[in-house]
């Protein structure tokens, strides 16, 4: 039966501690092994966290240069105001420092801990009251420039072994989670609206700044930690980690092994979860109407769209290989997803400047959308699987078409800023509360016996197409064997 197949690979891919005269039946790790494994998870945390030592502390060049992040709008409801964050740059004031660095080669993950002493964000900012109703709009601009101090860093970061040929380990998944123990912002300021003046020198537009451009920031802490590291791991051939190369071997084959049906189990789950999308939502989520205003010369222009809906959401796939690790009770699997094309379209929009302007249709995609997936169950009965999280981790480039724009063209930029920031602010959350609400919804009705074999959800009559259903049974087929 595959599932109970793929319960040993699990099994074998999580070995416990061993301890003396205690050996996996499961895998036969003979004890001699067993010390070779221990020994390479030393020599894997040596690595880690001496290589980069300069003066007997560990430092990781994560960002080399200033990181450009994108621009950021939003709406700040308590007091009916639009901000636009552009132009934004941060800059390290010294390395990424790693406090501790312990591997656990035989569950496959590295607990780290780092810090940045501190990180500068400077950027142009731009606030305007929407609640305005006559004259001009008149935003107040100015520059800004956030200061964080000690942004400590503490995650797991997955261990796998490469393909044959390369004989490395990588750090296949970096999850960190990022803190900063201080801030302080200071702002220039260009505007006649004392409301908004008193607005950007209070602590709350400060710690709205931070809260917007932390996503982004840390997701470039993270790739920038795993690169550095995978280059310090890729100088350093399992070979000489783990001296036995029958060992080595077994590594990787196993890490191949896992890979394989960890994988097929995640493309049931995706299967599944599309398959309830169209069924239920006919592939699509409402979207609320958009009000915005604008200054054209000495006049208040506004912008609205109504009758809007994102689509495509049953587009999710894999895009790459699932990670595997384990603790003392579970086994975590980390994942990288994405959508092909998250698309917007509102039927209607009206562009107007003293009671004139174009209207037409709007429609808009973003691609591609990657998102990051983690799910654990428990080690001992593998049975049932729990979310812990869907979140769509960085949203590509967006590219917007409108009808009827005629000689008011040179407002597209500025629609699509403000559609940039209902991708970000509305879109994205409403479709991982969504997809996590239907996958959790899955995993506590059905079992992972039930998932892995397609019985999670009736495909027939589901709007997935025989093409869809054929590629997925592909993949566990060949997960299978």
């Amino acid at each position: 039966m595959w599932a109970a197949s793929w319960c040993v690979v699990l099994a074998a891919a999580a070995v416990p501690q061993a301890s003396a005269g205690r050996v996996n039946s499961v895998d036969r790790w003979t004890v001699d092994q067993w010390e070779q494994l221990e020994d390479a998870g030393a020599a894997v945390e040596k690595t880690i966290s001496q290589v980069f030592s300069r003066n007997g502390t560990t430092r990781l060049e994560v960002i080399t240069e200033p990181i450009h992040l994108e621009d950021v709008y939003f709406h700040d409801l308590d007091h009916n105001y639009s901000v636009w964050l552009r132009e934004s740059l941060v800059r390290p004031s010294a390395p990424m420092e790693v406090s501790r660095a312990r591997s656990h080669l035989a569950e496959g993950r590295v607990d780290l801990q780092t810090t940045v002493p501190r990180l500068e964000a400077t950027g142009l900012y731009s606030v305007q009251d929407m609640a305005a109703t006559a004259g001009p709009v008149l935003p107040t601009t100015g520059r800004y420039r956030l200061l964080m101090y000690n942004v400590s860093g503490e995650g797991v970061v997955v261990l796998s072994a490469r393909p044959a040929e390369n004989r490395t380990m990588h750090l296949a998944t970096v999850e960190m989670q990022f803190d900063t123990k201080a801030w302080f912002m200071r702002v220039t300021e260009h505007g006649v609206n004392r409301d908004i003046s008193d607005f950007i020198h209070n602590e709350e537009f400060g710690d709205a700044v931070r809260r917007k451009l932390w996503p982004e920031l840390t997701r470039h802490l993270s790739d920038g930690l795993a690169r550095e590291a995978n280059h310090l791991l890729g100088r350093r051939p399992l070979q000489q980690l783990v001296r036995d190369g029958r060992t080595v071997q077994r590594i990787e084959d196993r890490a191949a092994a896992s890979a394989r049906n960890v994988d097929g189990i995640v493309d049931s789950i995706i299967s599944s979860a599309r398959s309830v999308i169209v069924q239920r939502l006919d592939n699509k989520i409402r979207l609320p109407d958009i009000l915005e205003t604008f200054s054209a010369l000495l006049f208040r222009g506004t912008f609205k769209a109504k009758d809007g809906h994102a689509s495509n959401l049953a587009t999710l796939y894999r895009s790459g290989e699932t990670s595997l690790t384990s603790d003392d009770k579970l086994l975590h699997l980390y994942g990288n997803l994405g959508f092909q094309n998250l698309q917007v379209f509102y039927k209607y929009y009206d562009v107007s400047v003293l009671g004139l302007g174009p209207s037409g249709s709007l429609e808009a995609s973003v691609s591609p959308v990657t998102v990051y997936l983690h799910l654990h169950t428990d080690n001992e009965g593998l049975s049932k699987l729990s979310l812990d999280e869907f979140r769509i981790r960085e949203l590509g480039p967006l590219d917007l078409k409108m009808t009827g724009l005629g000689p008011f063209n040179p407002i597209l930029s500025r629609v699509a800023t403000w559609i940039g920031g209902l991708y970000h602010e509305t879109i994205a959350v409403r479709v991982e509360k969504l997809v996590r609400d239907y996958v959790a919804g899955l995993f506590d009705k059905y079992t992972l016996d039930d998932i892995a074999n397609g019985r999670a959800f009736n495909l027939t009559g589901s709007g997935v197409t025989g093409d869809d259903r054929g590629a997925s049974s592909a993949r566990l087929s060949r997960s299978r064997g």
